[in-house]
């Protein structure tokens, strides 16, 4: 009996050493061989990097020491490195090798952070023909949603605890990969998941997005005349809205990365990314027309007079105006006009329209000429 179990012990560890040998991680490789099948190595690695603002706070040393001796384990494939935020898609393609590895984390470790996050352009195509997708990222959706249109396993990396974590769960486990929450696994248990086949036990709650928010983000909205009261703050892809006070001043609970939309009527709709919470956000709006200087309402009318000589008529022309004094209190041009005597406003929908009252001379029973309509 003694000799069968030396016999099964000596067989145990010369099978894990030659999967070691193969993989080129032992700890790894035996989690893997006790835990689960093997998954099969991939050659090619399409490997998507979030560069939003929302990322800049990630674990950087962990995420990339999970992937250094991910792809130790794989015998150094080839990767296909996307960088990926609102307006930025960049692809960069590293050759299967160690020294090739080396430059690829340092090349992750300088990039440049800005934007929202825009899940538009990735997970759509397989161009590459990778085997495997590394999606680094918190899943919180700004510009799009996060869906995938792709049929390989997709392996979900976050390092943040403010995370749609249910989300980016159900993305990797539905393509027949796993969610990396590495702010619940240590490396060595990620890596174990993502070698060998296992069974996805982690629980999260439905994500909830308000939760996680901040809600420290102010500032002042104004124009080239003065704080706007009354401006409209809301965040994009959501319900939360803000409205400017006398002073122009807001608060919104917003996080970082957001795109806050400000409205205010007559002037241009502005989309701002929140890329310092720390600080105020002041906000400039810009009119929708041109700014004037001094306003001149012209209306002409016509005046009929008799003339005696010829018994015939004759038009004359005669002309009234009113100059108006353009104040800082002025935003747009209904603001100006609303200053005019006997001018009233309406609109149709979104635009105006401008009325002027009809007008009566002294001594005259049938009522005087009536100007036009501006509108």
């Amino acid at each position: 009996m003694k000799k069968i179990l030396l016999i099964i012990v000596i067989f145990s560890c010369f099978f894990v050493k030659a999967q070691n040998e193969k993989i080129g991680d032992s700890s790894v490789t035996v989690h893997a061989v006790l835990n689960g099948k093997t998954r099969a190595i991939p050659k090619k690695i399409t490997l998507y990097w979030d560069v939003s603002l929302s990322m800049q706070n990630r674990n950087i040393e962990g995420e990339l020491s999970l992937l250094s001796n991910y792809l130790k384990s794989l015998n150094y494939p080839e990767v296909e490195v996307v960088e990926f935020s609102s307006g930025h898609y960049k692809a960069k393609v590293f050759e299967a090798s160690k020294s090739k590895t080396k430059n690829l984390l340092k090349y992750l470790k300088q990039v440049d952070y800005n934007g929202a996050t825009d899940y538009s352009k990735i997970l759509k195509t397989n161009i590459f023909n990778a085997e495997v997708v590394l999606l680094f990222t918190n899943g919180n959706a700004v510009m799009s949603s996060l869906e995938s249109k792709i049929n390989i396993s997709i392996y979900c990396v976050n390092s943040l605890e403010n995370a749609r974590h249910k989300k980016l769960q159900e993305i990797a486990n539905f393509s027949g990969g796993y969610y990396i929450n590495l702010e619940k696994k240590s490396i060595d248990e990620a890596l174990t998941f993502m070698l060998s086949e296992k069974e996805d036990l982690d629980v999260y709650e439905n994500d909830k997005l308000e939760s996680n928010r901040k809600g420290d983000v102010s500032g002042t909205i104004f124009s080239i005349s003065g704080q706007i009261q009354g401006a409209t703050i809301r965040t994009k892809d959501n319900f939360l809205e803000e409205e400017s006070d006398i002073d122009g001043n807001y608060i919104i609970d917003a996080k970082l990365g957001d795109v806050l939309i400000v409205d205010y009527l007559g002037m241009l709709q502005r989309e701002v990314i929140v890329s310092n919470i720390k600080q105020p956000l002041n906000i400039e709006l810009q009119p929708e027309g041109e700014v004037l200087d001094e306003v001149l309402v012209s209306a002409k009318v016509e005046k009929e007079d008799k003339l005696s000589y010829y018994d015939k008529k004759q038009k004359t022309a005669g002309y009234s105006s009113y100059q108006i004094d353009v104040k800082s209190r002025h935003q747009n041009l209904v603001d100006v006009l609303s200053g005019v005597p006997g001018l009233t406003v309406s609109y149709n929908g979104t635009y105006p329209i401008f009325n002027l009252m009809r007008s009566y001379y002294a001594g005259d029973s049938g009522g005087g000429p009536s100007p036009p309509n501006l509108g």
